[in-house]
């Protein structure tokens, strides 16, 4: 109560309008970014994401009709939408994911922003970490009871091709009968095969892995998982963008609140004033009637 009486009317309606300003400009920014990315090209299958737009300026309308009319329940409903819009924000990226543009590849990495790539890398190196400690290891990681077949060589005295266990995932038997309780394992055992099927240089050496690049243009230059990279990316985006938000709608709410308070602990002012002139009026005429 103490802070909102800093605020008078005519400042408290100054900053509402600077947020209100602030936040169309904000929305229509993010607009512009969804055209430039070719969206717009698939409006009539993208509904969530003009849906989002439109809760958006929804959010806006009702926060400027409940700092202008001061009225509790449009207030009410503005913090609701607010909190609607942030929900929907953290769920963005269920239905946005389906729209991204995979066809430029590692390009679109290559113009990312740093903060972006470092996460991704550390997510990538912390996922590699934990199926390395699943899958790699001198022995296949499966259970193997087959005799291993011994070549001898009867000209040059030696025994060769003998190994213990299978050479790679996809040769050991049972294993993924064995790993159907263990969802992420699972999950690691088919990233592994696919590596291998795609003649990767070695799932349990850390080296650089290209998926996908285009030979027109030389050697890779990065080491790029396309897809999954990508889909890491938008999320991170969508992550930033939903914290962003959460500030944005204070700046909206604090003015809004403050606004219906001073409102109220005007019209209490003004009533108790109206009290006091009454009870001054009622004493005055008790004194002339006694006079």
């Amino acid at each position: 109560m103490k802070v909102c009486r800093l605020f008078d009317k005519s400042a408290a309606d100054t900053i509402a309008k600077v947020c209100l300003a602030y936040i169309f400009c904000f929305v229509t920014y993010c607009f512009y970014l969804y055209s430039q990315s070719g969206l717009l090209q698939k409006v009539s299958q993208s509904h969530p994401i003009l849906t989002t737009i439109l809760i958006f300026y929804a959010c806006i309308v009702l926060n400027w009709a409940a700092m202008k009319k001061k009225h509790i329940g449009l207030g009410v409903l503005a913090i609701i939408s607010n909190a609607f819009c942030i929900f929907i924000i953290g769920k963005a990226k269920q239905f946005v994911i389906h729209y991204f543009d995979l066809s430029k590849g590692c390009e679109r990495l290559a113009n990312a922003n740093p903060i972006f790539q470092l996460l991704i890398d550390q997510n990538y190196d912390k996922y590699f970490n934990e199926t390395s400690k699943v899958l790699c290891s001198k022995e296949c990681p499966c259970k193997w009871n087959n005799k291993t077949d011994v070549y001898y060589d009867f000209k040059h005295k030696f025994i060769i091709n003998k190994y213990d266990g299978a050479k790679s995932a996809q040769e050991c038997p049972d294993y993924l009968s064995d790993t159907d309780k263990n969802q992420q394992k699972l999950s690691y055992l088919y990233d592994m095969i696919n590596l291998e099927l795609y003649g990767c240089s070695g799932y349990c050496k850390k080296q650089d892995i290209y998926s996908v690049t285009d030979i027109n243009h030389g050697k890779p230059q990065r080491n790029c998982f396309d897809i999954h990279r990508q889909l890491q990316m938008e999320t991170y985006k969508l992550l930033f963008f939903g914290i962003k938000s959460i500030p944005i709608t204070l700046i909206i709410l604090i003015p809004s609140i403050c606004s219906l308070f001073y409102k109220q602990k005007s019209q209490e002012t003004q009533n108790i004033k109206e009290q006091q002139d009454m009870k001054k009026g009622i004493n005055a005429n008790k004194s002339l009637i006694c006079s």
